[in-house]
């Protein structure tokens, strides 16, 4: 923060005993209190706010440390050093920051939290303010921490103050979270900051530190301990953080603005700063390039070292707001083979080579030489294209469904390793699911499965090994098209590639494309949570192996989960899915194939987010039923299996 002057005055030399002077100008301090419970008073103009420094050595310049930022509602205001005396000689100065400070503010981010729902701060928008509690869970001043804030979230959640627990560790903390919530009874969330990124944007150092935020600008205006703990027998605890939100709510002025927290260091992560072309630029190019090339998704290229340097700060807002990369399976359950999100260390390379200015380095520019560009057919030339006939849309309105039969070019039956649908304009192709069958109603419509499928955000993929779809000669391959209007005329020409199995060797296990799904939906106007239940149970009648999961929801879709519940009625969760995000609309390759035995369950969970908060609502006060068109809503569970000898 820029200090606009310095002023020292009454600049105190302070012992158990005694007290020096130093000079008598304003801003000034003075003693109150007797020798054993010594406190100090900051003098100054009403309105102004004053960095307080300590020191424990006069002689050293660079031994000053700031100790508070404190804003005068009084002329004269008392001020409690937090570290204590202890005996200890210390020097004490206030400089004078000016007036009106610009307050520090806290970028969007998102975590999951103990109960496997995600967070987000820029999504509580209607509430007056949120308080981030930092913590590290070893510290040996957890319990006093946590009960504190339980005790202040019980006293003002009631007026609109949201309160979070985040613990800063590495390796997965879910567990141990879901222990420390339930044996000490807190009802507030609390998440993990595993790669600390948050916690080093939010300034904080120690365990026990809080971040109070204002929800209007998302500014801080309090940060530091929940409250003093003088030693035994001194004076009876300040309680900082409730001082701070009642002026808060009462709209006066918040002071201290900041009182720093002496419990546990943080762990903060590594000063290194990584090398852009032996670092960054792999990265990026392992998880970012396939999506922001040229005739790609992303809505940018990166071509070159210039182009990441220019978007370095929204790359950062972006990884950290939990957008990009757009994956959103929550990696405390299954792996997958095909996730493309950045593991913690790519992620804390990433930040601190932006933190650091994005710094070119030296060496060649590896996204010079390697950008990518979309191709027609990803996986290469298929053996037999469809073409539908081209379809003219109008500029708006609602495009009903639109069933289109084309000739299976195979006469016999066929073993394919892919069947890829590429839209001929993703502007206006919702989804597009191939029947191999003429009657649309033989699979529900879709709601008990499909021959192949398209939606927006999902990549061409062969079959999973040893896996094949058998195609019966001659059967027709119809297309249900999903249209919406962009507000001009379109046209569009969706084909499908199929690509044939290899002839010979061991028969591939055929691959179906199964659903647990649920049409009878009701979701009230302006309710947060509306959760769902598939309407019923899909059960593996043989031992079978599942591949892949792809939810199904649309814009008022919230959190998404698989469940699978043996025959001993263990359950187990396959994938969890925190934030539904209708525009990515992922299928999930289970890295490991799971192997279920005869007689296995598969549930499928969900939620529905028809707030106002949620901001792809198309309208909150509208209850919502099952349908067709993307403000109605769907709940559907699709995976692919086969099953196994």
């Amino acid at each position: 923060m820029r200090l606009q002057r310095l002023m020292i005055c009454w600049s105190l030399f302070l012992t158990l005993g005694s007290t020096f002077l130093l000079a008598q100008r304003l801003p000034a301090f003075q003693m109150s209190g007797g020798k054993s419970d010594p406190s100090l008073v900051l003098r100054g103009q009403i309105g102004s706010t004053y960095s307080v420094l300590t020191s424990t050595n006069l002689a050293d310049p660079n031994g000053w440390k700031l100790a508070d930022s404190v804003r005068l509602t009084s002329r004269v205001q008392p001020w409690v050093d937090r570290a204590g005396f202890g005996g200890k000689s210390r020097y004490y100065r206030a400089l004078l920051e000016g007036n009106h400070p610009a307050a520090a503010w806290i970028n969007d981010f998102r975590l999951i939290d103990h109960t496997d729902r995600t967070q987000s701060l820029y999504y509580y928008s209607k509430d007056s303010a949120s308080v981030l509690l930092f913590f590290d869970p070893t510290c040996h001043n957890l319990d006093e921490v946590l009960l504190g804030f339980q005790a202040l979230h019980q006293t003002f959640s009631d007026r609109n103050i949201r309160f979070w627990g985040i613990a800063r560790g590495n390796g997965n903390l879910r567990e141990s979270l879901r222990t420390l919530a339930r044996v000490k009874q807190l009802t507030f969330p609390l998440m993990q900051d595993q790669t600390g990124i948050l916690t080093a944007d939010c300034g904080v150092q120690h365990s026990g530190e809080v971040v109070a935020v204002r929800t209007d600008t998302f500014g801080v205006f309090y940060q530091g301990d929940i409250a003093s703990h003088p030693p035994a027998g001194s004076g009876n605890p300040i309680p900082w953080l409730a001082n701070s939100l009642n002026a808060f709510l009462n709209d006066q002025n918040v002071a201290p603005l900041r009182m720093p927290a002496i419990g546990c260091p943080l762990e903060l992560g590594s000063s290194e700063i990584p090398d852009y072309a032996k670092v960054i630029a792999p990265i990026l190019l392992n998880r970012c390039v396939h999506c922001h090339s040229v005739g790609n998704i992303g809505s940018w290229v990166m071509k070159n070292y210039e182009t990441i340097q220019r978007d370095a700060d929204s790359i950062k807002t972006e990884l950290v707001a939990g957008r990009m990369p757009p994956w959103h399976a929550d990696p405390h359950y299954s792996k997958f083979s095909n996730d493309i999100s950045l593991s913690d260390l790519e992620k804390t390379k990433l930040v601190a080579w932006i933190e650091a200015g994005a710094p070119r380095g030296t060496g060649p520019d590896p996204l010079t030489n390697s950008v990518t560009t979309g191709v027609d057919w990803p996986l290469g030339a298929p053996d037999a294209i469809l073409t539908i006939p081209l379809q003219s849309l109008p500029e708006d309105g609602l495009v009903d469904y639109r069933y289109i039969n084309l000739v299976n070019p195979f006469k016999t039956n066929v073993w394919l390793k892919a069947a890829v649908i590429k839209p001929g304009n993703r502007r206006v192709v919702h989804h597009a699911l191939v029947f191999a069958s003429s009657n649309p109603w033989e699979n529900l419509g879709g709601l008990a499965g499909y021959f192949a499928g398209y939606v927006p955000g999902q990549d061409s993929s062969f079959f999973p090994d040893g896996t094949a779809k058998k195609l019966l000669g001659g059967v027709t391959l119809q297309f249900q098209m999903h249209y919406i209007t962009t507000g001009q005329p379109e046209t569009d020409q969706t084909q499908i590639g199929l690509y044939l199995a290899k002839s010979g060797g061991t028969a591939p296990r055929e691959l179906f494309t199964k659903t647990s799904y649920n049409p009878v939906l009701s979701i009230p106007p302006y309710s947060p949570e509306t959760i769902v239940t598939g309407l019923s149970d899909f059960q593996f009648a043989k031992r079978s192996t599942i591949y892949e999961l792809t939810p199904h929801m649309h814009l008022r879709g919230s959190w998404f989960r698989y469940e699978l519940i043996y025959p001993d009625n263990t359950k187990e969760v396959l994938l969890s899915v925190p934030r539904y995000e209708f525009h990515w609309q992922t299928l999930y390759r289970l890295s490991q194939p799971k192997v279920v035995p005869a007689g296995t369950k598969l549930r499928c969970v969900g939620a529905f987010d028809n707030s106002e908060l949620n901001p792809e609502n198309p309208d909150p006060s509208q209850s919502v039923k099952f349908g067709e068109q993307t403000m109605d809503e769907m709940f559907i569970g699709y995976f692919n299996y086969a099953e196994t000898p």
